[in-house]
């Protein structure tokens, strides 16, 4: 079988004197390079320098050999080779692509042995560049290639996005697979439209997308946002049309098994076309506005409700206040009025020859007059303090009852903070456990006789609870059972028999032949005292995020990691058991 010569070739035999024969790209009756090519032409020297890279390069060999060239076909048109596959094997490095100056598009899969990217220093005229499944361990060396406009570096172990300042053409950017915490280092990739980070270890999103305007598709299928708050970044996105936090092929990310998730998303992002990849009709969004409109409704009522009562509150503490106020004055007047009467008869008494009344005992009066406009004077003071006190403390109430309502609306739902009353199981059951293990007696030293609960707030949190739960899953034992969404304290499940329809009661037993009826337990954290004078420092900092306390973050996104606390305080969590 032979090949037509093409027109550049065809030009360069008609000006040669010797004429050369067609050659076939059989490797096996390949010929040698002195007939390959006319010792006469300009070009020689060039395809010369190709073979020798050739019988020099096994990777080049091996590369050439996949793509269907031979070691003759490298040498004529190796430099106008635009397209390169490498599909399923060992190829030890991929730096021989630096022999093909015009290439477009690369892709090399499943190669395990390709652990760094190299080569495309000779490369500036690549768009397509795919390193699916092999080992490399992060991105680099793509300084030169500024007409990319397509990378996919999947399934791979890349920690960190970076050095992509240079890709300021790329518009398809694919990392699914690997193992990337942060969404960093896109700032100058300004025509991205399509960002695949499915897969990976991502939980929060803060402003690594700020930059990319541009962005109308993004998959972050399968990575650990668990609340709204962390997809806030997606704000910022006006050309957003297609969101995937949910995947059939990937799987699904925490907060996607949260309520109204569907809700909130159509209300933040209104430009939504396509979530979880479901085309989005205009009924959906209609319900959608119609639920938020509705649930906004609710919580500004009670939010005026609870306004209304600190303000109702304060009204009568002060109208009470200022009753009390001016009896005491009034009657601190009057003792005035009396003292000061008192002392122009003592300097008369002692001006007169003559005693009006008996001795001393005007100074006697004078003496518990004034001790009584000082008990007075404490007693208007004592007033005032607990005036001022209340009004601060029904302020601070009142904000936090606020706080918690707006928490409760910007997450769904799925976070609610509930005071307990003594009316309720629960309430009963941790006042008497805190009491229970409470050493009064060894407090006594400091002056405590008696512990008292004033409050009890039970905090709900879906997400917390789920992770609680899917841990729980782990532990239970045997794959037949079906466990119920809440677990009990004792550690009982349920399991639904299909037989006969019955209930039956099983303690759960644990993996490790311990029951879980004897492991849980209750556990204590009180937040270190150094943390309450640490400055904020945002989302992921030591301090509260967003000024808040370091109990209360706990609250809403659970305890930090250890690694978070390192150098601070104790360097971990205390908590300590019942």
């Amino acid at each position: 079988m032979s090949t037509p010569s093409t027109p550049i070739e065809q030009r360069w035999q008609d000006k040669t004197h010797d004429a050369v024969e067609p050659t076939t790209p059989d490797v096996d009756n390949a010929s040698s390079p002195e007939q390959d090519v006319d010792d006469d032409d300009p070009t020689s020297l060039s395809n010369n320098d190709r073979l020798e890279w050739f019988d020099a390069s096994p990777d080049l060999e091996e590369c050439c050999t996949a793509n269907g060239l031979t070691r003759k076909q490298f040498a004529r048109r190796g430099d106008r080779v635009t397209s390169i596959e490498m599909f399923l094997g060992f190829w030890e490095s991929m730096k021989s692509v630096q022999y093909f100056g015009m290439l477009q598009q690369l892709s090399i899969v499943k190669h395990p042995t390709i652990t760094v990217i190299e080569g495309l220093e000779s490369c500036p005229l690549l768009e397509n560049l795919r390193i699916i499944e092999c080992g490399l361990t992060r991105i680099s060396n793509l300084d030169a290639c500024a007409k990319l406009t397509q990378l996919n570096l999947s399934s791979n172990s890349i920690s960190k996005i970076e050095h992509l300042s240079s890709l300021t053409s790329l518009q398809v950017l694919w990392l699914n697979d690997n193992q990337i915490r942060h969404v960093a280092g896109l700032g100058a990739c300004v025509q991205l439209k399509q960002l695949w980070l499915a897969k990976n270890d991502i939980e929060t999103l803060e402003t690594g997308l700020d930059a990319n305007k541009a962005l109308e598709e993004i998959n972050l299928a399968a990575n650990k946002l668990s609340s709204f708050q962390m997809l806030h970044g997606l704000n910022k996105l006006p050309a957003l049309r297609s969101l995937s936090l949910s995947d059939p092929h990937y799987g699904d990310n925490p907060v996607c098994r949260l309520c109204n998730y569907q809700t909130y998303l159509l209300c933040q992002l209104p430009a939504l076309a396509y979530l979880d990849s479901i085309e989005l009709t205009s009924t959906n969004k209609q319900v959608a506005d119609t639920t938020l409109i509705k649930k906004r409704m609710y919580y500004n009522m009670r939010i005026k409700t609870i306004k209304r009562n600190v303000t109702n509150c304060v009204r009568k503490a002060r109208s009470c206040f200022a009753d009390n106020l001016n009896y005491a004055n009034f009657n601190l007047n009057a003792l005035m009025r009396e003292l000061s009467d008192l002392e122009k008869e003592l300097q008369a008494e002692r001006a007169s020859s003559f005693q009006l009344y008996p001795p001393g005992s005007l100074v006697t009066k004078r003496d518990c007059i004034s001790q009584y406009i000082q008990q007075k004077m404490r007693v208007v003071h004592a007033m005032t303090s607990a005036y001022d006190a209340l009004v601060t403390k029904l302020a601070l109430l009142s904000e936090k009852t606020v706080r918690r309502l707006v928490l409760e609306l910007n997450t769904g739902g799925n976070i609610r903070v509930e005071d307990g009353t003594a009316a309720d199981v629960w309430y009963t059951s941790c006042v008497d456990l805190l009491k229970s293990r409470a050493f009064v007696h060894d407090l006594s030293i400091f002056g405590v006789k008696e512990l008292k609960v004033l409050r009890v707030a039970r905090i709900n949190n879906r997400f917390l609870r789920n992770r609680f739960q899917e841990r729980m899953d782990e532990l239970l034992d045997g794959p037949d059972e079906q466990v119920k969404e809440n677990v009990s304290k004792r550690g009982v499940t349920v399991k639904d028999s299909k037989d006969d329809g019955t209930v039956e009661k099983v303690a759960t037993i644990g993996k490790d032949g311990v029951s879980l009826e004897n492991s849980l337990e209750y556990l204590f954290y009180a937040q270190p005292p150094i943390l309450d004078h640490m400055v904020p420092t945002g989302h992921g900092g030591i301090a509260g995020s967003r000024g808040m306390r370091e109990q209360e973050y706990a609250v809403e996104c659970g305890l930090r990691s250890v690694d978070a606390y390192a150098g601070v305080s104790d360097g971990g969590i205390k908590l300590s058991n019942s």
